[in-house]
């Protein structure tokens, strides 16, 4: 789970054009069950959110946010 959650985190803030310590993004990570991952799931889901839990509207691609 570590590398999806660098992964994901390095790649949502470049594609912010601003770096972590200056963003207001945080991120939260579903991963695969135990049971789930006996079925084969491998997928994780990396979901990018307010500080402030503002709603996002939009594209947060090069938002600098």
């Amino acid at each position: 789970y570590t590398n999806a959650e660098s992964s994901a985190a390095s790649d949502v803030y470049k594609r912010q054009g601003v770096p972590y310590e200056n963003s207001a993004l945080y991120m939260f990570y579903y991963y695969p069950t135990s049971e789930s991952w006996n079925a084969g799931d491998r997928r994780a889901v990396c979901v990018a959110y307010d500080g402030d839990l503002e709603p996002i509207t939009g594209s947060v691609y090069m938002s600098g946010i």
